[in-house]
């Protein structure tokens, strides 16, 4: 067995989910439709709903109406505070911070 199919395998064993931002990219959609198509994980992608059915049907890509999609808008987490990187650097150099 090739090294990718022992990791599908394994993988398929212990089914997780994946995320997926920007789903509405080509690569991306095709991806999520080969990965629900072999079952080795679920998916949740996010992007507008709308768009990825669109770009599915486009595509002829028949497995995409299994995953969870999330628009971005509609995140629960969407509030969540985020630190730049500059911010986060500083903060962990700055002696005054411990």
């Amino acid at each position: 067995m090739e090294f990718v199919e022992r990791i599908k395998a394994k993988a398929a064993e212990e089914i997780k989910t994946i995320v997926l931002p920007e789903a509405a990219e080509e690569r991306n959609i095709k991806a999520a439709n080969q990965i629900i198509k072999e079952g080795f994980a679920k998916l949740v992608l996010i992007g507008n709903p709308d768009q990825i059915h669109h770009l599915a049907s486009e595509y002829y890509l028949d497995e995409i109406g299994k995953a969870t999609i999330v628009a971005p808008e509609n995140n629960p987490k969407r509030g969540v505070r985020r630190i730049d990187a500059e911010a986060a650097c500083q903060q962990r150099t700055d002696p005054r911070t411990g």
